[in-house]
């Protein structure tokens, strides 16, 4: 059980985000839910999301921003840059993703543990815990937070387990040699991490796309700019939709 071991000692040494502060701890439906986290493919993201809406804003080179809101629930993702734009209903997004499955694919949730509460809440909601000798993971239910789409738009673009609520933290362990020096290499590798947490008041617009952008032709024209796909048709390639 030297995993399991390691892994404790990785949880008691990682971070610990901010629970949802004040006196705003009921997750009304003008309530938004706001996180800070980062994924081990997109980089920095700024995520809020209430019953009413989704934004994703890509904070690193990618550059992207997603929404999503009620009634319809069509996913729009667009670039400022560029000024573009791409459109896709919600049964589509939630089957194709943000990008191929080669490059992020679904993770397996940590088989046999059972998820357990921890000292964290957001919210109303206490954190749980999923964890076995090779992965971690952590989450909160959210289904009093935000809509049931709003946890399937979370899951698609970053395709962590989330246990049917929403992904705040995933470790998983890798196993392998250095190519270079053979030398053995079994670590914790955080896919998922979140920085912070809280509960803020819902702002008008939040969900809405810019007027005026240009439509572009499918997903990958989005989340590459310009100068990328101009540089290197083979990147182009690897955001094939549905792949």
């Amino acid at each position: 059980m030297k995993s399991l071991a390691f892994l404790s000692i990785i949880i008691a040494a990682a971070f610990v985000f901010e629970c949802a502060a004040g006196a705003r701890e009921t997750g009304t439906a003008g309530d938004t839910l706001h996180l800070k986290q980062t994924h081990y493919f997109l980089g920095d993201l700024d995520v809020k999301a209430s019953k009413n809406g989704v934004r994703i804003q890509s904070l690193g080179s990618w550059k992207f921003v997603l929404v999503s809101h009620a009634p319809e629930w069509t996913v729009t993702v667009f670039r400022k840059d560029d000024k573009s734009y791409f459109s896709e209903p919600f049964k589509q997004f939630s089957e194709t993703g943000l990008v191929s499955q080669l490059l992020v694919g679904k993770k397996t949730e940590a088989k046999g543990a059972v998820a357990k509460p921890t000292n964290m809440k957001v919210g109303n909601e206490r954190v749980m815990r999923a964890m076995n000798p090779f992965c971690l993971g952590e989450y909160v239910d959210g289904k009093n937070l935000v809509a049931p789409q709003v946890i399937a738009i979370l899951y698609s673009s970053t395709r962590m387990p989330n246990y049917g609520g929403i992904a705040l933290r995933w470790m998983q362990k890798k196993d392998g040699r250095d190519w270079m020096t053979g030398l053995k290499d079994s670590s914790m590798h955080v896919m998922l991490s979140t920085t912070s947490v809280d509960i803020e008041p819902g702002t008008p617009g939040l969900y809405d796309v810019p007027t005026g952008y240009k439509r572009a032709k499918d997903m990958r024209e989005i989340l590459l700019s310009k100068e990328s796909r101009a540089s290197s048709a083979d990147a182009d390639d690897l955001f094939e939709m549905g792949k």
